[in-house]
């Protein structure tokens, strides 16, 4: 469970990316089409804060052109690790990765964000190979970009991350 303090954290780091991304006139590249951008900006950092409670490692808050470059955390073995959330709570939910940005050797973990709660929990994790061989591709919105998409269901279990954390990375 996130504490207080990372929620506050997590809207800090959000409204600083959203505003440093708008400054600079970058393209708004979210997925979703029902929260504003800062909401989503927060779900994920939010998200990354619970990995760190569960697994160790430091939420990344620096403001970068490009954004992270799609690497949230490493983890023992040299994989990189990068947290999505979702807010959906509906009926098969979706691990859902960019396309241009997927990485074959990256793990995706799934984190579902309960608004209700103002909490997230993590779900599962895929590695972006079985994402890309799986070749399941949406676009959740007219101009939005191209997504490869699993059902949260079929995820890995978490077990595998557990038994190789780190407590500290980047």
């Amino acid at each position: 469970m996130v504490t207080d303090d990372q929620r506050k954290r997590a809207r800090q780091i959000a409204e600083a990316i959203w505003n440093f991304h708008n400054e600079r006139g970058h393209p708004d590249n979210q997925i979703a089409t029902d929260q504003s951008g800062i909401e989503v900006l927060y779900m994920g950092k939010l998200a990354e804060f619970e990995y760190t409670n569960e697994h160790g490692g430091t939420v990344d808050d620096a403001l970068k052109a490009g954004g992270d470059g799609g690497i949230d955390f490493k983890i023992k073995l040299e994989f990189t690790v990068n947290v999505k959330a979702i807010s959906y709570n509906g009926p098969d939910p979706l691990l859902m990765v960019e396309c241009s940005e997927i990485k074959p050797d990256t793990i995706y973990v799934a984190a579902y964000y309960d608004k209700a709660k103002d909490d997230v929990i993590l779900q599962g994790w895929a590695w972006g190979a079985s994402l890309i061989k799986e070749n399941s591709v949406r676009r959740f919105r007219r101009d939005g970009p191209l997504n490869f998409t699993t059902l949260i269901a079929e995820l890995r279990n978490r077990k595998f991350l557990r038994d190789h954390q780190v407590k500290e990375t980047k």
